[in-house]
């Protein structure tokens, strides 16, 4: 029971196999294709009885193979073309809802053959019929719709192939309105005008957060899933505005960058301070227009101020004052961390002379060397069981002139706050990881430390995520459902690369207890669990980062749970022993997808599968009667539909994620 590493692209897929043995080309399978068969039997170009309708596999012979292809469809009727009548046009060039996927030919061993795919949404009022011509059968391509919604996918073309058609029903929907927040300046904050720092810039950030509704339903419309997705950051532009104050603002990297620089006015002589108010203008820009929010305006106001100031920060060193990470977190087991604050100025002719930070740890002090910046570390490292969360800290500089007689020597003071997130690590440093724990880290593979993130420590992703400590009683004993294996990824019989198993058997228990009944149903994750990016899966939710991690372990929850709904536990008594397995008999699984016949058929009703159709999920799904797969079994399609779908919510623990680079570090 596995969960399949899946590309990272934005798009649905739509892989469509075109079903076998239409010789008179009627769409549909019967007597009189089996007459063109018998009547070329055994024959090959150049013969007289040879007919190339009648050569379903393109090997260039007429032979039993090819009446095993027209057997195996007997009876099978095509998909309805869409109305010729209907207005058609070519499918959109550039932008809009992406459809990629690949047409497949059953059972054909010949040359590839040009398709036509056209989409038709169920809802359009002007029904019209969006087209890709000459597409080759067996490779990628990609159909580009105005929007997503409830299409449905036709492929015609093929001689000697039914008509397939395919439902591409994964709708976006926008949400009421995007959420965003400038990161700095801080509100209020005080910045020396332009005669202290003619040459620096202040740097300007805004943080966008988006989740669009989407919406998921059946071929036939009698389920419809709802979850959420969240927008990614390319899909953002920012337009920038100096409201009143003055100044000029200048956008900085690509046009989607979310930040910008703002240059200061030059306050007049006898001017202290000027409040200074910038917008920013986000528009969501998502390829697919369902999705794009309103625009967002947001403001902010600082000072422009007629003396020097301080700018505070805050980092991660170790022992020797080495950066560790521009996030501050605690110590490792192996390593201590420290926290470094740091200042630095505008301050024209002043002198920074001396800073003083004040933190939840204490207070530090430093007497600036150049006159312009200031670093200071506390004595004494962070301890590795310090709460994660944001902290405030607070900063007080004292900068000093000399002017010629008879006034002397002046002091100012200024006083900053600011926050900061303390995570943990997300890097394979096992230096810094608060926990060297082996406990859940044993397998075949050998004996490993959890990483970081799995810990079931406070504020960590393992005491998080729904059902991640949930545990099994074997013999009296309990023990924990989800383990750590240290490898990239697992590799199932078709060299799908996974970032997740339920292993079912306990093939993966330590050497020498492989298969035993107490490693059975345990599940395992491995590096691959750590997505950075959105991934594309057809089927579940789409998600990165602690979703992603989430997602997955919904994922085999539902399969474990499914097992032992199935098969009543994972016991000899129940599926038997290694190598007498019961999944492998057709007296308990005829169709061989890990399901029991009489599951099946007790849940039919609800979950469309069949005890003699390992893809009938799928096939139901999709609307595809030629759709199967090697991974999309039924096992996995229910696990992907009902598993993530209805188990997680994306984005509900965002405010729970204390990850360094995760949704509350900024």
């Amino acid at each position: 029971m596995l969960c399949l590493l899946l590309t990272p692209l934005q798009a649905q897929d739509l892989s469509i196999t075109l079903l076998n043995g239409d010789c008179d080309g009627d769409n549909e399978v019967t007597l009189y294709d089996f007459g063109i068969l018998s009547s070329a039997f055994g024959s090959v170009p150049g013969d007289p009885n040879w007919d190339p309708r009648a050569d379903l596999d393109g090997d260039l012979q007429v032979t039993l193979y090819d009446f095993a292809i027209l057997q195996g469809n007997f009876g099978a009727i095509g998909a309805q073309p869409f109305d010729p009548a209907l207005p058609r046009q070519p499918a959109l060039q550039s932008g809009g809802y992406e459809l990629q996927g690949v047409v497949q030919l059953e059972g054909w061993q010949g040359d590839s053959k040009r398709v036509r795919i056209e989409a038709l949404q169920e809802d359009d009022p002007q029904q019209i019929v969006y087209y890709l011509d000459n597409v080759l059968t067996g490779s990628s391509f990609t159909l580009r719709l105005p929007q997503s919604g409830a299409w449905w996918v036709k492929v015609t073309g093929a001689s000697g192939f039914l008509v397939a058609q395919r439902a591409a029903k994964r709708r976006y929907l926008r949400t009421p309105q995007m959420w965003a927040f400038f990161v700095t300046p801080g509100e209020g904050e005080a910045y020396a005008d332009g005669r202290y720092a003619p040459l620096e810039p202040i740097g300007v950030h805004v943080r966008v957060v988006d989740y669009d509704l989407v919406t998921f339903a059946s071929a036939d419309n009698s389920e419809l899933l709802v979850n959420r997705e969240r927008a990614q950051s390319q899909d953002f532009s920012c337009t920038w505005r100096v409201v009143s104050g003055g100044g000029v603002i200048v956008p900085t990297g690509p046009i989607a960058s979310t930040s910008a620089v703002y240059f200061p006015p030059l306050l007049e002589a006898n001017e202290q301070e000027r409040e200074v108010t910038i917008e920013c203008i986000i528009t969501d820009n998502s390829p697919d227009p369902a999705r794009r929010d309103a625009d967002c305006v947001i403001t902010q106001r600082f000072r422009i101020v007629n003396r020097p100031t301080v700018h505070i920060g805050v980092q991660c060193v170790d022992s020797q004052g080495e950066s560790i990470s521009g996030t501050p977190m605690p110590s490792g087991q192996l390593m201590p961390a420290y926290l470094r604050f740091s200042a630095s100025s505008r301050k024209g002719a002043w002198q920074l002379d001396s800073v003083e930070w004040r933190t939840p740890w204490g207070t530090v002090s430093a007497v600036s060397a150049d006159g312009s910046t200031a670093t200071a570390v506390l004595s004494f490292p962070i301890p590795r069981d310090e709460e994660h969360r944001r902290f405030s800290y607070e900063a007080t500089a004292t900068f000093s002139v000399t002017l010629p007689p008879p006034v002397g020597r002046l002091e100012h003071r200024d006083e900053k706050v600011s926050e900061r997130l303390l995570g943990f690590d997300m890097t394979d440093r096992f230096s810094y990881n608060e926990l060297l724990d082996t406990s859940r880290g044993r397998s075949i593979a050998g004996e490993f430390y959890v990483p970081n993130w799995f810990h079931n420590r406070a504020g960590h992703w393992g005491n998080v995520i729904p059902r991640f400590n949930e545990e099994y009683t074997h013999n009296g004993v309990r023990y924990p459902v989800v383990h750590w294996v240290d490898v990239e990824w697992f590799e199932d019989p078709w060299s799908n690369e996974l970032s997740a198993l339920m292993d079912w058997e306990g093939l993966l228990a330590p050497r020498g207890l492989q298969y035993s009944e107490m490693y059975r149903g345990r599940i395992y994750l491995c590096r691959a669990a750590i997505r950075h990016s959105l991934e594309n899966n057809p089927y579940g939710l789409r998600t990165e980062w602690i979703d992603y991690v989430a997602r997955i372990v919904a994922h085999e929850f539902a399969h474990r749970d499914q097992f032992i709904a199935s098969w009543g536990g994972f016991g000899d008594a129940q599926i038997g022993s290694y190598p007498n397995w019961r999944l492998l008999s057709p007296d308990y699984d005829r169709d061989g997808d890990g399901l029991s016949n009489e599951y099946e058929e007790r849940v039919q009703p609800v979950y469309y599968t069949n005890p003699n159709d390992r893809c009938a999920v799928l096939k139901w799904w999709t609307g595809d009667q030629g759709a199967t797969h090697t991974y999309y079994t039924d096992p996995e399609m229910c696990a992907y539909l009902w598993g993530e779908w209805d188990r997680y919510q994306v984005g509900s623990l965002d405010n729970r994620d204390w990850s360094v680079t995760g949704r509350q570090d900024y």
